[in-house]
């Protein structure tokens, strides 16, 4: 007797052929974006690296300015000026900028940067630009001295990649970083002064006036500290100590920002004159009855919560000592984003509170083990201060550099494990030392 399926079997049937078909279709579905990803993620990887290293190669070679080339049987070595930004003198006989580049931040939109470098190629000079203009990526290049190569440096620009989304450099600051209003130094490792001249600003006096006096005298960089009148009241008991900041020359305390885990460094100089009687008074400090110490206040000196503790230190204590050298180094546990170097000084032995204390060269700076600090903001850009502008871009030796891509929604970038970009070391950028035109044989 023949058999087939009841309708509930069919049934059954198809709901099960139905269930397989949908789960194989979803599998097949994700596969494939996931293979569609997993390809726009390569390729995104593939034009980070290549786009990447054609920069680093481009810009490590800016401000290369030395060839050579056979004469007369010698071989003779020259350095081109035309590689600087300003390559004539002004009349001080200086290069207003000694640099090899030119970056603007932002020129096309935020995180869209340009930058612009020379350098030295065979016998000629090229200037080079990478610039990000909506989401194409473009090198140009052209001569600027010497022989013209078409081939090397063609007139118009070229499309070096699309889908970039960012493109930023941020110039380099020296290794040590100055904390002040003053100028940069020239090399990665230096000790700076804050100032040049600079004074001891007094916390105004208590309005009981029961604060030891100490009239503050500024000769040159050499500041000059004098106690007087009595460390006592008239009950006998002792007077308040008296606090100073180390001030500018127009009388503001100087602060500076303390970053939460750096190192900073505090150092001045007590220089002794050994013909002053009353320097030699100085001398009779006694641990215990008199206090010397710098510390950490607000602008205002108020005291900083969680601030490091104050440190004590001693006037000079023979009277051959002519330095009298402090280095105090602090640490704070979090972040002050404004903070006074002052002196808290207490003098109660009768030879000590007629005595004289003298400071010279005032320096604070933060230490570092790094090469190379990439400071957001204009700091050597186009953009940057008037005043400080040209000496910093002469001493930027490196750059770190932010190159983003997305392509169909996979991103890519030149971001380490740290967060922070590729840097480009650029050696030759600058020069040691600013002068004439460069010489042949230099």
């Amino acid at each position: 007797m023949k058999r087939a399926f009841t309708l509930i079997e069919l049934l059954v049937y198809m709901a099960i052929m139905g269930f397989i078909i949908v789960v194989a279709g979803r599998v097949f579905s994700d596969s494939t974006v996931m293979r569609v990803r997993s390809q726009n993620m390569i390729k995104s990887s593939e034009e980070i690296g290549r786009i990447s290293s054609l920069i680093k190669e481009d810009v490590s070679q800016m401000g290369a300015k030395v060839y050579g080339q056979v004469e007369a049987g010698n071989y003779k070595i020259y350095a081109e000026p035309e590689v600087y930004i300003a390559p004539e003198p002004d009349a001080d006989d200086e290069l207003p900028d000694s640099s090899s580049y030119m970056l603007f931040k932002g020129k096309n939109g935020p995180g869209r940067d340009s930058l612009v470098f020379r350098k030295m190629a065979t016998e000629s000079v090229r200037e080079i630009y990478w610039v990000l203009r909506n989401d194409t990526i473009f090198r140009g290049c052209k001569t600027i001295s010497g022989t013209e190569n078409l081939t090397e440096c063609p007139e118009n620009p070229i499309l070096m990649g699309k889908n970039v989304t960012k493109l930023e450099f941020f110039p380099s600051k020296p290794g040590v970083l100055l904390e002040g209003p003053s100028s940069v130094a020239p090399d990665t490792l230096f000790s700076t002064s804050v100032s040049k001249e600079f004074g001891l600003k007094h916390k105004p006096e208590d309005p009981t006036g029961n604060v030891v006096k100490l009239f503050v005298t500024n000769n040159g960089n050499v500041s000059t500290v004098s106690p007087s009148d009595s460390a006592y009241n008239s009950d006998g008991s002792k007077k308040k100590h008296g606090v100073l900041c180390f001030a500018t020359k127009t009388g503001a305390c100087m602060s500076f920002e303390l970053i939460r885990g750096e190192t900073y460094a505090i150092e001045f100089e007590m220089p002794f004159e050994t013909g002053n009687a009353s320097d030699s008074n100085s001398t009779q400090f006694l641990p215990g009855e008199d206090h010397l110490a710098v510390g950490l206040r607000d602008t205002t000196f108020g005291t900083i919560a969680n601030a490091p503790p104050d440190v004590l230190i001693y006037p000079p204590q023979t009277i051959d000592r002519t330095g009298g050298k402090k280095h105090i180094e602090i640490s704070p546990q979090r972040t002050i984003p404004s903070a006074s170097v002052v002196l808290t000084i207490a003098f109660y032995s009768t030879k000590v509170l007629n005595g004289r204390l003298r400071f010279k060269d005032f320096r604070v700076f933060r230490k570092s083990d790094k090469a190379f600090h990439f400071p957001r903001g204009s700091y050597g850009t186009e953009d940057a201060d008037a005043n400080e502008k040209y000496k910093q871009k002469k001493n930027v030796k490196a750059f770190e550099m932010i190159l983003e891509i997305d392509n169909r929604g996979e991103r890519a970038g030149t971001f380490g494990q740290n967060g922070n970009g590729m840097m480009i070391l650029t050696p030759n950028n600058g020069i040691s030392t600013v002068g004439s035109k460069p010489q042949e044989g230099e």
